[in-house]
């Protein structure tokens, strides 16, 4: 095994490793769409806040998401969209074969750019 396929071999077991759980899985989904914060991230996938943050900073721990601050809100969204854009879709299919409920997220943009949060 070439050193490069080696590397490419752990990068993916890494990934594998970090989407492992369902809860984790279940906010890669959601975050496919946009950038959330915990607590939309909290009621989209019907978790509880402790229970996201917890996950959250497992997957920014394997590097896949990033937070921007705004204010108060921490704003999380994923690290390279690019590489995720077809696995989103791939994750949207298996969710939905595993008879996992897909919302639709709840976040709104204002004019400025600000993640309101959904009442």
């Amino acid at each position: 095994m070439s050193a490069d396929t080696n590397k490419k071999s752990k990068g993916l077991a890494r990934l594998c490793m970090a989407l492992s759980d369902p809860t984790r899985m279940r906010i890669m989904v959601e975050l496919q769409r946009g950038p959330l914060t915990v607590t939309q991230l909290s009621k989209s996938i019907g978790a509880s806040q402790p229970t996201v943050s917890h996950h959250v900073g497992i997957l920014r721990r394997y590097g896949l998401l990033r937070v921007r601050q705004n204010g108060r809100l921490r704003i999380y969204n994923i690290k390279k969209m690019n590489a995720f854009s077809g696995l989103g879709r791939d994750l949207h299919k298996v969710a939905r074969s595993l008879g996992m409920k897909v919302n639709r997220t709840s976040a709104r943009k204002t004019a400025q750019g600000k993640v309101k949060e959904s009442m």
